[in-house]
């Protein structure tokens, strides 16, 4: 029976926190600039529409 390895959990205090290390991630999987524009212009659209989401508990998991 194979185990399977447990990814790191990271509690963020900001989604500006979250989103810094996504995009790093993202960057580590050289995905193309524009996807990477694309995703932080979504999710700064959906924070700037949503203020109080962006302040609940993210976790690591939640990216994924």
């Amino acid at each position: 029976m194979a185990r399977k390895k447990l990814k790191e959990v990271v509690v963020y205090q900001s989604l500006q926190q979250a989103l810094d290390e996504f995009i790093f991630l993202k960057k580590g999987e050289q995905l193309r600039e524009r996807t990477i524009n694309d995703y932080v212009s979504h999710v700064t659209r959906f924070y700037v529409a949503f203020p109080k989401h962006g302040t609940t508990l993210i976790i690591s998991g939640d990216m994924y």
